[in-house]
């Protein structure tokens, strides 16, 4: 009787792990999951102090100065307009690339729609800025509306980036995240995850989904997806596990130090061919 009834309770354990705990949006998770999105949560914009404003409109008027031909093609040639403070997503103090703690300020890389980002990552004065092309975010009508850091999904010290990217299609709206970590100069992409759609199937019918993205940490994090739909309320329609999408990112790596700015080096793969005197080609270090 006594093993018969510890089966049971196991049991039990194991069906409110897997699925009381995603009932609702805003229930109690399991305590060994953490919220990586929510996007039916409303979108939160950071407030800047006015230094972090006084440095974010320092590093905007540098990409705006200093422009060159070869990040112009990098941004697959498209005009832009020049960036404004509005174009700041992000400026935080935390380990990304080593366990050392470095500033990090995200900002559009062309303002409207295009899709391509620059971080700028900055510590004891010295200040190297990433341009994230619009391979990334599959260029088109789409754009980053947000920034945010994760808190070290994979327990090795350091912090990885969130992207949020929101765009349109043809008969569709959509918003996605892209995530990033960081070791030294590389950049590596995490996955790419769709977490709200809302799809036109006629002039009078439309269907709308969303996920929460949930993870266990740990040097092999695992990522979870509780799949919701719109229809008279929020409606759970599922719970899955996400693989991850490992990519190399294709980046120019910017030098930002001081007034001169030109193109220090790109990913190895891209197409890339010196346009000025004082533009050098490297691979990243």
């Amino acid at each position: 009787m006594t093993h018969r009834l510890t089966r049971f309770l196991l049991t039990v354990t194991v069906i409110s792990l897997c699925f009381l705990g995603f009932g609702g949006v805003g229930e109690a998770k399991p305590n060994d999951l953490a919220l990586l999105h929510n996007p039916l949560a409303p979108a939160i914009r950071q407030t800047f102090t006015p230094a972090e404003r006084a440095s974010l409109n320092t590093l905007i008027q540098t990409l705006n100065r200093h422009r060159t031909a070869a990040i112009d093609t990098a941004l697959g040639g498209s005009a832009c307009g020049p960036l404004q403070p509005r174009d700041a997503l992000l400026t935080i103090t935390a380990p990304f690339r080593t366990r050392h703690p470095e500033r990090l300020e995200v900002v559009l890389a062309c303002a409207g729609d295009h899709g391509a980002v620059t971080l700028s990552f900055t510590r004891s004065g010295q200040r190297t800025t990433y341009l994230l092309p619009p391979e990334l975010n599959v260029g088109g009508r789409w754009r980053f509306t947000g920034a945010y850091t994760l808190r070290d999904i994979n327990q090795d010290g350091r912090r990885e980036l969130a992207l949020v990217r929101s765009g349109q299609g043809y008969t569709y709206d959509q918003r996605s995240i892209i995530v990033l970590q960081f070791s030294g100069s590389q950049i590596q992409q995490l996955g790419s995850f769709d977490v709200w759609q809302r799809e036109r199937l006629s002039p009078t019918k439309t269907t709308t989904r969303a996920s929460l993205l949930w993870v266990q940490k740990g040097p092999a994090p695992v990522l979870f997806a509780q799949d919701y739909a719109l229809h008279n309320g929020w409606q759970k329609v599922g719970f899955r596990r996400v693989p991850w999408q490992k990519a190399t990112v294709t980046f120019l790596n910017l030098e930002t130090r001081g007034e001169g700015m030109g193109v220090e080096g790109c990913a190895e793969g891209t197409a890339c061919s010196p346009s000025r005197s004082r533009t050098k080609w490297r691979g990243p270090s």
